[in-house]
């Protein structure tokens, strides 16, 4: 996440999903927060989104967690399937706290027909 800083760019993504083998989850989450509290207003001005695990696995509540700890408002929302997904979102995120009022979801549809 470092080198963020010195790259040009509209946007970052910061994946904590499918970059992240399972065995490494949390190992990944806790690295991000290490960087983001010492980057965090670099990394807001450089428009930085974090890519969390679908609303269907088990990492996903882990990953709002630490969302909210850093009080995050980009996040990037794989392979969303219905309109229910976001409602389960919603849900989740209430459950770990409040939903901050400038969250912006991008979602991704990434299932064929």
């Amino acid at each position: 996440m470092a080198k963020i800083i010195d790259i040009n760019s509209d946007i970052f993504i910061i994946d904590l999903e499918d970059a992240v083998p399972s065995n490494l989850k949390n190992s990944a989450r806790h690295c991000f927060n290490e960087y983001y509290s010492t980057l965090a207003v670099e990394l807001i001005k450089k428009k930085t989104y974090v890519r969390i695990n679908p609303v269907k696995s088990n990492e996903h509540y882990y990953d709002l967690k630490s969302l909210q700890e850093n009080n995050i408002t980009n996040i990037v929302l794989p392979k969303i399937e219905t309109s229910k997904d976001l409602d389960l979102l919603q849900s989740n995120y209430v459950e770990v706290g409040k939903i901050h009022e400038k969250l912006k979801v991008h979602c991704l549809i990434e299932t064929a027909p």
